[in-house]
């Protein structure tokens, strides 16, 4: 493999990773996420303080960051 490739593939997860879905999702529904809850930043407070729907999106979403950058590296 090539080593641009690899450092693109890293670049890449590393951006990916440090998208903050739950805060942005929370935060378009005008909920501090920070602030109710447990105060963590992940699905599980996001489905209790903006619903059900919007912590399976949080989760769904945050589950494709971790293997599109994979994913785009077999193709």
């Amino acid at each position: 493999m090539q080593a641009e490739r690899v450092v693109l593939i890293v670049v890449l997860g590393y951006l990916m990773g440090s998208f903050p879905t739950a805060y942005l999702v929370a935060r378009a529904k005008g909920v501090d996420i920070f602030k109710v809850g447990s105060g963590n930043m992940g699905a599980n407070n996001v489905a209790r303080a903006c619903g059900l729907r919007y912590g399976i999106l949080v989760w769904a979403v945050d589950g494709a960051k971790e293997f599109w950058p994979c994913g785009w590296h077999a193709c």
